[in-house]
């Protein structure tokens, strides 16, 4: 019979997850100026490897995980999101990188 996790096994850990993302994006994208033509691989390779790196984890999690990348152009770019959670246990983490 499967166990559940309690405490820090099974909470959301913020900066655990950041450092995740962090690396996931220094690794696609480093210190590359923006490229049109390689936005497709970058945002590609920044989901496979977050998601990658969070299973590893071993947390009891469904992960949704989204990349934007754009050129800082002085454009706007607007988003919404809905969630129910459990607020002890679950979480949800916006990183934002840039200049």
């Amino acid at each position: 019979m499967e166990e559940f996790q309690t405490g820090e096994e099974a909470s959301f850990l913020v900066d655990e997850v950041s450092s995740i993302i962090k690396e996931a994006i220094e690794g696609a994208i480093g210190g590359n100026a923006y490229q049109h033509s390689k936005v497709n691989q970058w945002t590609t390779s920044v989901v496979e490897q977050t998601l990658s790196q969070l299973t590893k984890l071993g947390k009891p999690f469904k992960y949704i995980v989204t990349c934007v990348i754009m050129q800082k152009n002085g454009a706007g770019l607007h988003t919404a999101s809905s969630c129910f959670w459990d607020n002890s246990s679950d979480g949800n983490l916006h990183c934002e990188m840039g200049e």
